[in-house]
């Protein structure tokens, strides 16, 4: 049913599964299949080598392909892909660490927190020491910056989008502000630490003020 939708409207579906993919090749032909970010990030975790050919790999497959923004700030490495350049999709606020080594569980454990209703504790990678420390996303982070943008757009590539569409509403216009005003992404670590360094306060019984306004319904989930 929701296959019908889709190619009823000429929409677009993002898969991890390969085996998905095919029954919907073969079956709907005019639906176009994207493999999504998440496949790359869990897919390439050994040998980053030959991440070119992985995604001219998955173009035999797929009609478009989101690539990892690390692949895209290394110098030259998306020139590999310039004749494919309208079915590359870049994702310019990743929030990942570069290169993580537990892409997986994060992800897993992110969709999980997110079918609960965003309620309990998230785990994506701002909870690891590596992403906590301030230093480190200062000098080491996958915000792509404006200057890049514009080499990238001078090359053809122009497919580029906002990560966060599976946030809840509060926490996805923060994910616009970071990306707009402040393109380190440090800003949302800094606020996540604070938030909780409240919430201990506030269950200790102290009259904190709190930093940010985000919803109560929203705050129980972070």
């Amino acid at each position: 049913m929701l296959l019908d939708y889709v190619e009823k409207y000429d929409g677009q579906v993002i898969l991890f599964d390969d085996g998905l993919a095919r029954y919907i090749k073969r079956s709907r032909p005019r639906i176009a299949i994207v493999a999504s970010l998440n496949k790359a990030m869990c897919n390439l975790q050994d040998s980053r080598e030959s991440e070119s050919d992985y995604y001219r790999d998955l173009f035999r497959l797929y009609d478009e392909v989101v690539v990892r923004s690390e692949y895209v700030l290394r110098d030259g490495w998306l020139d590999d892909l310039r004749d494919r350049r309208d079915s590359v999709e870049i994702i310019v606020n990743q929030f990942c660490v570069p290169d993580c080594k537990h892409a997986f569980s994060h992800i897993s454990e992110l969709e999980e927190w997110s079918h609960r209703g965003c309620c309990g504790e998230g785990r994506p990678c701002y909870h690891l020491e590596t992403a906590s420390c301030i230093e480190s996303r200062l000098s080491e982070n996958l915000f792509i910056s404006n200057r890049r943008i514009s080499e990238l757009c001078s090359a053809g590539f122009t497919h580029m989008k906002i990560a966060g569409r599976n946030s809840p509403l509060p926490l996805f216009l923060d994910t616009l502000a970071e990306y707009f005003f402040e393109p380190t992404g440090v800003i949302s670590h800094i606020k996540r630490a604070i938030v909780r360094d409240f919430k201990k306060e506030s269950m200790m019984g102290f009259e904190a003020l709190f930093p940010f306004s985000i919803p109560k319904s929203v705050l129980k989930g972070l």
